[in-house]
């Protein structure tokens, strides 16, 4: 939020600056049309500038908003898929600034869908963090987690693949058991994944394979159903 803001205001005190400079002008015995209009076009520009980033600052108003909202909530509701996973992507920027991890996301627009939201929020927050404390040493190592997202008619498929640490085949077994840990020592409590497997298994009714091994990354395959959005707001 700062960021946008921060510019909206420089732009802001600039079109000040600038008004004061074109009222010094006209109040001249002397003015030239050329530096009229120099002003003129400045003050526009930045104006624009402002109006922008203010545009982008309400954007993310609106999902931190809509993200709150999903993550205390498992009441369906209409929603877009590129929208929701965008929302928990921006949801997850401080988690992730600091660090040397991309994120990729690939899903077409226009899916509109309706089911408990929250409950996918949820799922992709619980994801992501997984990968970023366990993929990449809780960060410290670079990286890069893709999403990709889409609709079958009656089926959503999200691929989630990091391309960081991975597990060995024994930890792999035991991913999804709840309490199962390999940093019991700092704190690790073994129910990132097991959360994950109950939300995607009880909450959305679907399925969740994990493929993984060493220096290899670690990649989940989840389907569950779900149903479009029909005009005038009826469900079949």
């Amino acid at each position: 939020m700062n960021t946008p803001i921060g510019i909206a205001v420089g732009a802001a005190s600039h079109v000040q600056a600038l008004s004061v400079e074109l009222d010094q002008l006209l109040n001249q015995d002397e003015v030239t049309e050329e530096d009229l209009r120099a002003r003129a076009g400045m003050i526009g520009e930045a104006g624009a500038l402002a109006l922008g980033n203010l545009r982008r600052a309400a954007a993310l108003v609106q999902s931190f908003k809509r993200t709150a909202v999903d993550q205390t909530s498992e009441a369906e509701r209409d929603y877009e898929l590129a929208e929701l996973i965008e929302d928990v992507q921006r949801s997850m920027h401080s988690a992730f600034k600091q660090t040397a991890i991309s994120l990729e996301i690939s899903c077409p627009a226009g899916i509109k869908l309706h089911g408990p939201a929250g409950v996918v929020v949820q799922l992709l927050t619980n994801l992501l963090q997984n990968s970023r404390i366990h993929a990449f040493a809780d960060g410290q190592q670079p990286g890069r987690i893709r999403i990709t997202a889409a609709w079958t008619g009656e089926q959503v498929l999200i691929d989630y693949a990091d391309d960081g640490a991975g597990m060995p085949s024994e930890v792999l077994e035991h991913a999804f058991e709840p309490f199962y840990t390999t940093r019991r020592s700092s704190g690790g409590s073994g129910l990132g994944l097991y959360i994950v497997y109950n939300l995607v298994t009880q909450a959305l009714h679907g399925t969740i394979r994990c493929d993984s091994a060493p220096g290899k990354g670690t990649r989940f395959h989840i389907e569950y159903p779900t149903r479009p959005v029909v005009k005038g707001g009826d469900q079949p």
